[in-house]
């Protein structure tokens, strides 16, 4: 994996949603910055502060003569609309407190990870409270950018999975129904995703740290993969350890046309099936 070994001396990389899954992932890599790296935690509700990897707080007067890069992770996921005040505060109202924040320093670089819900055939899941708080917060970024200067970049995400993820998600509830002799755990099985080792998910956001790029682009395969046949899959290399990759089923993604330009920046995705076993390798151990 890609890996940042120095920044300048000034420079100050500033991540939200570091207890998150992509968020986690990407921290492994960049703590051996050290000082350079600041993170966003919750002291309420609605309220949080800047803290070092020290695990003291950062006064924002810290920030005076730094260079900042924000990296904005932090989300909250739902598709109840129910949800739409914590939607609405920890998409929109949180994000716009930060940036706001850091702009009164020498802010350089925003980037932010979308959505692919936004571009979804289904206009169910385009019209999610979620979805649509992405959206106005991605136009938030783009707007200030343009007016304060500084660079802006988007990278739209659809389904990760890897490194033993521990959310509800479809790739470890198979992964758990194949270790434990269990039918397959998802209610459409023949329905197709799209997927990306989050290892190549945190080798973007490092390109991203480490280049003047801005603009929109999104990082995924070309192809979604169908549920049923990535649990025949990995059940038929746990009961005769035979890689058979036949049995995955994949298709052209069936995004709406108006979708970013697929960005993989020379980052090869690897291949779907040793990824798998890896992963269920790693479930096991």
């Amino acid at each position: 994996l890609f890996r940042i070994t120095s920044l300048k001396e000034n420079r100050k990389i500033v991540l939200t949603g570091s207890t998150g899954y992509i968020g986690t992932n990407l921290l492994k890599i960049l703590s051996s910055l050290k000082e350079n790296i600041i993170i966003t935690k919750r002291t309420s509700e609605t309220q949080y502060d800047f803290y070092g990897l020290d695990n003291k707080i950062f006064e924002l007067n810290q920030f005076r003569d730094s260079e900042i890069i924000l990296i904005h992770l932090a989300t909250f996921f739902s598709k109840d609309n129910q949800d739409i005040k914590n939607i609405h505060y920890a998409n929109i109202d949180f994000g716009k407190d930060v940036v706001n924040k850091l702009n009164e320093f020498n802010l350089k670089k925003v980037v932010y990870t979308n959505t692919m819900y936004c571009f979804y055939d289904d206009s169910q899941i385009r019209n999610l409270a979620y979805t649509k708080s992405k959206i106005t917060f991605s136009e938030f970024l783009k707007n200030l950018a343009d007016e304060k200067s500084f660079l802006f970049e988007e990278i739209f995400l659809d389904n990760s999975f890897g490194n033993i993820d521990n959310r509800p998600k479809i790739i470890p509830l198979i992964m758990q129904a194949v270790l434990s002799d269990k039918e397959n755990p998802i209610k459409n099985p023949d329905a197709f995703i799209n997927l990306v080792h989050v290892d190549r998910i945190v080798e973007r956001l490092i390109i991203s740290i480490n280049s003047e790029t801005q603009g929109s682009s999104a990082f995924l395969s070309s192809f979604s993969f169908n549920l049923k046949s990535i649990y025949s899959f990995l059940k038929k290399y746990k009961v005769s350890h035979e890689i058979d990759n036949n049995l995955i089923i994949k298709k052209r993604n069936n995004y709406i046309n108006s979708y970013p330009k697929i960005d993989l920046k020379n980052i090869s995705l690897g291949n779907l099936s040793y990824d798998l076993i890896n992963e269920l390798k790693n479930y096991e151990s």
